[in-house]
């Protein structure tokens, strides 16, 4: 599916909100753990999975913004 449809319905939105507050937390917390974490492996790690879930939440946006 590359076009979203063209009316979003309330249930949808809700949806959309709701996981790009997830999505939002997840790079909080992964970015707290960037500056926590003393192991360079893990350390890689956690930064990994923050720039998918920073590139996941632009995305969102990106399709959210354009109507």
């Amino acid at each position: 599916m590359n076009k979203p449809p063209v009316m979003i319905s309330t249930k949808d939105t809700i949806y959309m909100s709701d996981l790009l507050n997830v999505i939002y937390f997840l790079i909080k917390r992964f970015d707290h753990y960037d500056s926590v974490i003393q192991d360079k492996k893990i350390k890689q790690l956690t930064e990994t999975v923050s720039k998918g879930l920073k590139n996941q939440y632009e995305s969102l946006l990106e399709v959210l913004n354009n109507d």
